[in-house]
């Protein structure tokens, strides 16, 4: 089964100030009426469930996530206690999938991202569980091609 994870962490200091520490990004309306958060959500209709979704965002925003996606359920949004960034947020709904389902695969994206064309990136998340489901062992990123060097963000080097 595929089950769907969004990190939702954000401190609120990239777009200050329209963001601040209980309204960080994924939590403003930047392009449209919805959230970035309500946004990646959204493109996940017809791919992944609502019951099969997680939201990992800072234990202090549950609350206001809780309100702002009501038909999720309360056990899908999970609060770190503590911001210890991107591998540790994987790492914790890897395990609490694993406990649930040992064959899940997992759909990993940020909560902050605005991504389009939807049918575009669909189709791409269509093509990437058929590689896992063909060859479990494998690990399928997408990214975009850099425009410029930026190293904070790392690189993808493409293999086979």
């Amino acid at each position: 089964m595929v089950y769907a994870v969004i990190m939702a962490g954000g401190s609120g200091t990239r777009f200050w100030p329209a963001s601040r520490k209980q309204s960080p990004k994924q939590l403003l309306s930047i392009a449209g009426k919805q959230t970035l958060l309500e946004a990646a959500v959204a493109r996940l209709d017809n791919l992944v469930a609502c019951t099969d979704t997680l939201i990992v965002t800072s234990h202090s925003l549950v609350a206001t996530v809780r309100d702002l996606l009501p038909d999720l359920p309360p056990a899908a949004i999970l609060g770190e206690p503590a911001k210890r960034d991107t591998t540790a947020c994987i790492a914790l709904a890897a395990g609490l999938l694993n406990q649930r389902d040992p064959n899940a695969t997992m759909l990993v994206m940020p909560a902050d991202h605005l991504i389009e064309p939807l049918e575009e990136f669909q189709h791409a998340i269509k093509q990437g569980i058929a590689l896992v489901t063909e060859d479990p062992s494998r690990l399928v990123t997408l990214g975009i091609k850099p425009t410029y060097a930026a190293e904070s963000f790392g690189y993808i080097r493409r293999g086979n």
